[in-house]
């Protein structure tokens, strides 16, 4: 996957759903403020990615590296959890400067909108009709990038 005006997009690599989402729907993490390294398999190519948790006061702190991370329904993050980016993308001493895209870390919904008729508020399935993050109490989500379709 190749963003346009994104120079390729966050570290080269593209991370199918199940490769990062699994571990945090099913709270995969150290028990300790040692990080746990959890492997992820690119969609293409053969460098894998890390993805490193651990816990912090009572926190599950999830950290990604630079690539793009593929979203295709929407996630409930469990209360009391962190993910943050590789990067910070905004730099606020000049807030027009565009990130460079090889250190970010990126959130790539693979699918949007197609029945323009329908009542997205209240589908019946939300997890299915709509993509994107859904955060519990004491969730934060910091130094990352989102695009939707």
């Amino acid at each position: 996957t190749s963003l346009q005006g994104c120079g390729g997009g966050g570290g080269g690599q593209t991370y199918r759903y199940t490769s990062w989402s699994t571990h945090i729907k099913a709270g995969t993490c150290s028990s300790s403020g040692t990080p746990m390294r959890i492997t992820m398999l690119p969609k293409t190519g053969s460098v894998q990615g890390i993805l490193t948790c651990t816990l912090q006061y009572g926190v599950k702190a999830y950290q990604f590296p630079a690539g793009i991370f593929e979203i295709d329904e929407q996630l409930l993050v469990p209360e009391h959890t962190s993910i943050t980016g590789a990067k910070n993308p905004n730099d606020m001493s000049n807030p027009t400067t565009s990130p460079v895209w090889e250190e970010q870390t990126l959130f790539l919904a693979t699918r949007g909108v197609t029945d323009y008729n329908m009542n997205y508020c209240h589908a019946k399935n939300m997890v299915n009709t709509r993509v994107g993050f859904v955060l519990s109490s004491y969730v934060t989500v910091r130094d990352i990038n989102y695009q939707g379709i």
